[in-house]
């Protein structure tokens, strides 16, 4: 582990809650997507680094930064299925210089993908939402209020409408709970599927 670390400025201690995209393959197949996380810091986009290493061909994460100036990447805890870990992260200059040292055909696509639709949304909204490039700048705009403004509340009612639920067998706790869900969607105007990401997991959900 401390080979990790060598060469970096400002390793990062705090834990740092991820957003999940996915690269769509060249046939835009479902099954091809190849996972990105990213997250803000400082109000700027960072990535993991791994995650590019896979895209861009590069044998592992740390012989993509290798050559990277110090200011183009650092070290970062961030929460993982299996425990909080320390990686390798790249900010988006970082993330140009590997582009350019890559010798998959993938490399140009992602650039523009990425660059166009994943860092200015993360940049101005903390956060990105699938399909949001098909949409208007306005209206992503607008959904991006909506979730930051209308998910703590929703998450209150929720719990209010469930505060008693376990002197309920399973069963019906159960389906108090997906009622509870259906009815804090509707009413905070919020997607069924985040609703229950938000029962799941909280407001880290809306940085996951």
């Amino acid at each position: 582990m401390e080979g990790l670390h060598a060469g970096f400025t400002d390793r990062k201690t705090t834990r740092m809650n991820v957003i999940t995209f996915a690269f769509p393959s060249a046939d835009h197949s479902a099954e091809s997507q190849s996972p990105v996380r990213a997250f803000s810091r400082d109000g700027e986009p960072w990535l993991i680094a791994k995650d590019v290493a896979q895209i861009l061909g590069y044998r592992d994460a740390e012989k993509m930064v290798r050559n990277l100036d110090d200011d183009e990447k650092d070290t970062q805890i961030v929460g993982t299925l299996g425990g909080d870990q320390v990686v390798l992260i790249i900010n988006e200059s970082g993330l140009y210089s590997a582009i350019l040292r890559s010798r998959r055909k993938e490399a140009k696509r992602f650039k523009k993908w990425v660059t166009s639709t994943v860092l200015p949304s993360i940049r101005q909204h903390g956060g990105y939402l699938a399909g949001q490039e098909s949409l208007s700048p306005t209206l992503v705009a607008a959904l991006h209020k909506t979730i930051r403004e209308n998910a703590l509340p929703a998450l209150r009612y929720y719990d209010r409408q469930t505060e008693h639920d376990h002197w309920k067998s399973p069963a019906r706790s159960q389906a108090s709970s997906e009622w509870a869900i259906q009815e804090a969607a509707l009413k905070f105007d919020l997607p069924v599927s985040l609703m229950e990401k938000l029962v799941d997991q909280g407001v880290s959900a809306l940085c996951a």
